[in-house]
């Protein structure tokens, strides 16, 4: 298990944690999509659709962290590497991919 911590600090001005949390999950859903523009196949989908259910439940219900699986985050953390985002996004994306790496890090010990 893996946990991330959805609302970060992306240095914008006047922003709530309920929009820090949906900055976060849109990042990591696009991240998916970016890579996967043609759709997933059985497997990933499967992993995706239960990860999607986690993001969505922590949204509704304002909690600051998600707890995956191993399969689902190596998931989400994959295509966040892989994907191609616009580049005016680095600046808060880096904060993005700083979490995952800790994430990562912490668990690999």
């Amino acid at each position: 298990m893996k946990t991330i911590t959805l609302v970060l600090d992306y240095k914008i001005k006047d922003i709530t944690e309920d929009k820090k949390r949906n900055i976060t999950v849109s990042y990591l859903e696009g991240g998916v999509n970016l890579v996967n523009a043609k759709g997933l196949d059985g497997e990933k989908r499967r992993i995706f659709g239960r990860t999607q259910r986690k993001l969505d439940e922590a949204l509704e219900n304002k909690k600051n962290e998600v707890e995956l699986e191993d399969a689902e985050f190596d998931l989400l953390n994959d295509c966040f590497k892989k994907a191609t985002f616009d580049a005016l996004l680095s600046k808060h994306l880096l904060v993005l991919e700083e979490e995952m790496i800790k994430v990562y890090q912490n668990n690999e010990k």
